[in-house]
């Protein structure tokens, strides 16, 4: 399929948009991690805090080589399952490259909104020309 004239100029003005919204997106999460107080730490979950241990707890079981989670967290015998595969897989990048897995994790979750951003402007980008 042929590329619509100018929608090329219009895509790359819509860039700095969604950096724009990517950056405000963070600033409840760095507002939060800078005013912590310094006896206390900011985990780094600001929805669903009570699942965000689990999800870096499948990113420590990664790095440590598992493709199996365990789930710790339970108090009742649970039996490993081949689950939370994506948090294992970038648990494992994280251990290759080092670095908190709090902000390996936060990384992700900004490059999946960046790539949801992408798609949402190239699906109106498509509507509005074969719509007139």
């Amino acid at each position: 399929m042929r590329e619509p004239r100018g929608e090329s100029l219009q895509f790359k003005a819509v860039l700095p948009w969604i950096g724009l919204v990517l950056f405000l997106s963070a600033l409840p999460y760095i507002a939060a991690w800078i005013s912590t107080p310094v006896d206390k730490q900011f985990v780094g979950a600001l929805v669903n805090p009570d699942d965000f241990p689990s999800y870096l707890s499948a990113m420590r079981q990664g790095a440590a080589g598992s493709w199996i989670f365990h789930f710790t967290y339970s108090p009742e015998p649970w039996q490993p399952r081949v689950m939370m595969a994506p948090y294992l897989l970038l648990g494992k990048v994280a251990g290759l490259f080092g670095g908190s897995f709090t902000v390996w994790y936060h990384a992700a979750c900004l490059l999946r909104r960046f790539l949801d951003h992408l798609q949402l402007t190239q699906f109106v980008f498509l509507w509005v020309h074969f719509r007139g």
